[in-house]
């Protein structure tokens, strides 16, 4: 994964998060962006699942992300990422 935030653009921001993802995977893709919010990431790397949501409080972005990874299956969910627009 990768993710960047305070970028004056969302393509810059999109290259630096790809870019990062770049370093270790080669199927990356954008999951997310936002303007003014905190965006998350809950992945489950046993079962595949992930989940990315927003919400101007970091700690429900966080708490979405991690419902929406269990949706998807995940039974290890854990947030990697979970960027705020004001950090």
């Amino acid at each position: 994964s990768g993710s960047s935030w305070q970028f004056d653009t969302r393509a810059a921001a999109e290259r630096e998060a790809l870019r990062q993802c770049h370093q270790r995977a080669s199927d990356c893709q954008v999951a997310a962006w936002g303007v003014n919010e905190c965006l998350a990431l809950a992945i489950s790397r046993t079962d595949n699942a992930w989940g990315t949501e927003y919400d101007r409080n970091g700690a429900r972005a966080q708490a979405k992300a991690v419902a929406l990874c269990r949706r998807e299956g995940g039974q290890s969910c854990v947030v990697i990422a979970d960027p705020c627009s004001h950090d």
